[in-house]
């Protein structure tokens, strides 16, 4: 009878296990939320709790001690990796291996700037952003939706937009390369300011060397800013250039001693921000009857 002889052999059970690899997003862009990370959550680890690492100045927004955890990335880290340790049910410890990433700044943002108003009859605003940066593109955006093509930056160049109508509009960044994109700081909504100049008296007849009737506001002026005012005169129906008359700038005039026909019209000026829009109130002739 063939026998063999029992042989022992030494067995170490380990507490830690091989990990697996954390999976999720290698390349992201500052400013990126709910971005998941994640380790398979295989048969047997359904009670197990992890710890994350994530890298500093990172947040996790969910439950940490899951299989899965969603990140926003509120910085630029070099290097960055996710991690996550997880230990079962049964006290069992794996270190899964890290995930790297890549977090891609955001463009610089710059200032986006337009008059307050144009006036009635004008083809619109200039947009400008106060700056650029080469390898981004600069997308304007009317009211929600995208403008025409973008604009290609340039280090230190100022962009603009011309004739853009009443609406609002603003400008969003983007990197040609990353793909990261920013909305640059300023949202403008340039309204038309319509100004109507009102009215004036009524042509009347005076004695040679007499004063004229005052000239009265039978209809303010209305606009979409400040209204203020300028009279004018002409002896030829303001066939050419006008007269302003020095000092005349309220509501009313009171021509004074009259010794030829003459003709008066009030000019109403609307004043938003830089804009600047004018109107003419109607003509009002002060007939001089000269003595024979």
């Amino acid at each position: 009878t063939c026998t063999s002889l029992w042989v022992s052999k030494n067995v170490t059970v380990s507490p830690v296990s091989p990990g697996e690899d954390v999976l999720g997003d290698n390349v992201v862009c500052v400013g990126e939320t709910n971005v998941r990370y994640y380790v398979d959550n295989r048969d047997g680890t359904e009670g197990s709790d992890y710890v994350w690492t994530i890298p500093a100045g990172a947040s996790i927004t969910s439950d940490p001690s899951k299989y899965e955890i969603f990140v926003t990335f509120s910085m630029v880290t070099a290097p960055a990796t996710v991690t996550a340790v997880e230990t079962t049910a049964g006290g069992c410890t794996s270190i899964h291996n890290f995930r790297s990433v890549t977090i891609n700044p955001l463009p610089t943002v710059y200032n986006v700037t337009a008059p307050a108003a144009y006036c009635s009859g004008d083809l619109g605003v200039t947009i400008t952003l106060s700056n650029s940066q080469t390898g981004i593109d600069y997308q304007l955006y009317k009211g929600g939706v995208a403008d025409s093509l973008p604009q290609h930056g340039l280090n230190g160049k100022p962009l603009k937009w011309t004739e853009n109508l009443a609406e609002s509009y603003y400008v969003v960044a983007t990197n040609t390369t990353t793909l990261c994109s920013q909305q640059m700081n300023g949202t403008v909504t340039p309204t038309v300011n319509l100004v109507t100049a009102g009215s004036i008296g009524t042509d009347h007849a005076i004695c040679e060397g007499a004063g004229a009737n005052p000239l009265t506001n039978v209809a303010a002026a209305t606009g979409g800013g400040s209204i203020t005012y300028q009279w004018q005169s002409s002896t030829d129906n303001f066939a050419t250039a006008p007269t302003d008359i020095v000092g005349a700038t309220s509501a009313v005039l009171a021509p004074g001693t009259l010794t030829q026909d003459t003709y008066f019209r009030r000019v109403a000026f609307s004043t938003m921000g830089s804009n600047v829009c004018s109107a003419f109130s109607n003509t009002v002739l002060v007939t001089v009857i000269n003595f024979i």
